[in-house]
């Protein structure tokens, strides 16, 4: 696969929602008591770490026929500290590219600044030795042809700052208590999502599930396993997500490994002229 087909699919801003996603508070509600849609919007954004890193980042995706192609990378992330309470945070990530080996070496910037200024997204060729600006378009195509699209993921992401819930109820997942919450997702060109029903695991605060639905049928699930929670530091995180694709049935399986949430990352290494030079 060529590089703008790569980039040009803004591999890095879905990467790094779903790093995102990963990510959730401690939650502190008592046993019993239904959150308001504040709190638990709050529970899940309000202690994402301000770093991550993901030294071991997987991506396999199986077709229909049972074929795999697998894609394994490297991921930095860091947020900027909220100006105002409950309201988004900009934030810049960099990208290494490790297998296959075709696309080795290669390593993506990508900016969004919670003003909308400044945002951008770059490549960088290690057979030219050069940094390309790439349009951030395109935001609805799948990623590596799997069954992830940036549109997907930040649709989800709607849910760490402006959800504003149809419905809001207690539930079970895999035998947990969870939260069942119901939102309408942002109305794009893009994609013609009616609703998103997720659940949210209460000891976790963590995403675990999401259903896109398009007029009463679900399009794609997002989905992860009890087994997958894992904790860095003072955060809850999942090792493990699946997204499938329910009309062209194409699974996509990412994993993230040896993630850490400590060390600060300073701006100047997410520059366009040296973020392929450490990640």
């Amino acid at each position: 696969m060529s590089y703008c087909n790569l980039a040009s699919s803004s591999a890095a801003r879905r990467w790094l929602l779903l790093a995102g996603l990963g990510f959730g508070a401690i939650a502190d509600a008592n046993a019993g008591t239904m959150p308001t849609p504040d709190a638990l919007r709050l529970c899940m954004s309000h202690n994402i770490p301000a770093t991550v890193h993901i030294r071991e980042l997987g991506m396999d995706v199986t077709d229909p026929s049972g074929s795999i192609r697998q894609t394994h990378a490297r991921l930095t992330m860091r947020l900027e500290p909220a100006k105002i309470e409950g309201r988004p945070r900009g934030w810049m990530v960099k990208l290494r590219i490790q297998a296959p080996v075709s696309l080795s070496g290669m390593a993506y910037l990508a900016r969004r600044s919670a003003s909308g200024h400044g945002d951008g997204l770059f490549v960088y060729l290690p057979a030219m030795h050069r940094v390309k600006r790439v349009n951030l378009g395109l935001g609805s195509s799948p990623l590596l042809g799997s069954s992830l699209s940036y549109r997907d993921l930040e649709q989800l992401q709607t849910a760490f700052s402006q959800m504003a819930p149809l419905s809001l109820t207690a539930t079970q997942w895999m035998s947990r208590p969870a939260y069942e919450v119901s939102y309408q997702p942002a109305v794009t060109a893009d994609d013609d999502y009616s609703q998103i029903r997720m659940l949210v695991d209460q000891a976790s605060c963590l995403p675990v599930q999401a259903d896109f639905l398009s007029h009463d049928t679900i399009r794609k699930r997002l989905s992860s396993s009890a087994a997958a929670i894992r904790k860095s530091g003072r955060y809850f995180y999942l090792e493990k997500l699946e997204m499938h694709d329910l009309l062209t049935d194409i699974r996509t399986v990412l994993t993230m490994k040896k993630m850490s949430s400590d060390g600060a990352t300073g701006r100047s290494s997410f520059e366009e002229v040296n973020f392929y030079l450490r990640d």
